[in-house]
């Protein structure tokens, strides 16, 4: 995917990580941002392989699988994203939206 993501995938698992969220997450945001929904799709599946689980991957994957047309993998994404952050004590901004999103679909 890339040589940042290469590096840290062959770093020494340390507690805290080293870096506290995958690189290919942030290599997802820049692909959402730049319009390309394909390597953004990419990016946030290896950041779930390295972070299973991650909300903020979840989010981005629906974002991305929706801009594709693939409405049912972005629902099932943003159904995962719910069950991660369900029980999260601070207002994450994407939890928010995606509560209004899953609102908004009843």
């Amino acid at each position: 995917m890339g040589m940042a993501a290469d590096k840290e995938e062959s770093m020494i698992y340390t507690e805290p990580p080293a870096y506290p969220r995958p690189v290919a997450e942030g290599w997802g945001h820049v692909a959402l941002e730049l319009g390309d929904f394909a390597t953004a799709d990419r990016a946030y599946a290896e950041a779930l392989q390295i972070e299973p689980g991650g909300g903020r991957s979840y989010i981005g994957r629906a974002r991305a699988l929706a801009a594709l047309g693939k409405m049912q993998e972005s629902a099932d994404m943003l159904q995962k994203a719910h069950l991660a952050w369900n029980n999260a004590d601070v207002p994450i901004p994407d939890m928010q939206a995606l509560r209004l999103v899953k609102a908004a679909s009843r």
